[in-house]
């Protein structure tokens, strides 16, 4: 229990500790598209060798953030000693950023105060999303046919685009 911010406190882990799973992840979405280009198809053939076979394929995917929850960097309650975590703090304001949201900044630090020694912070478990996740990989190939069924491929690929 010390990784959901309480230590010990069983009789309140009903009230205290509902809410999201740590693997709640709302939306996810991923695409693939693959487009052959169509030019190159006559002409002489080493027109057709140069201009022929190139096929380009992107890949996007985005997903909302993980849910996480906000820690005192010590064990403030005193809930779970000796552990070296902190505990939950205290709602004191809204988490949410009406603008601005981005990797580095995506909710409000200053509506988390710590609580009173000895008592336990008011913040529910996992009640904010980090940052959306998204990436975009794009590749292009060159298939060259050989003799027969035989064939070989230029490959050129790209990760993280954006």
């Amino acid at each position: 229990m010390s990784s959901s911010g309480y230590g010990t406190v069983f009789s309140k882990s009903s009230t205290l500790d509902y809410g999201n799973s740590g693997f709640d992840i709302r939306h996810h979405i991923t695409s693939q598209d693959s487009y052959s280009f169509p030019f190159g198809a006559n002409g002489n053939k080493i027109k057709k060798a140069l201009e022929s076979g190139w096929v380009f394929n992107v890949m996007v995917i985005w997903g909302t953030g993980l849910p996480f929850t906000v820690l005192n960097d010590i064990d403030t309650s005193n809930t779970n000693p000796g552990a070296g975590g902190g505990d939950r703090t205290n709602l004191t304001g809204s988490p949410y950023l009406s603008s601005g949201k981005g990797p580095k900044e995506f909710f409000n630090t200053a509506a988390f105060t710590r609580q009173t020694p000895g008592t336990l912070g008011d913040e529910r478990r996992n009640q904010l999303y980090g940052p959306h996740s998204r990436h975009v990989d794009a590749s292009l190939f060159k298939n060259i046919k050989m003799s027969g069924e035989k064939s070989i491929q230029f490959r050129t690929e790209c990760f993280n685009v954006d």
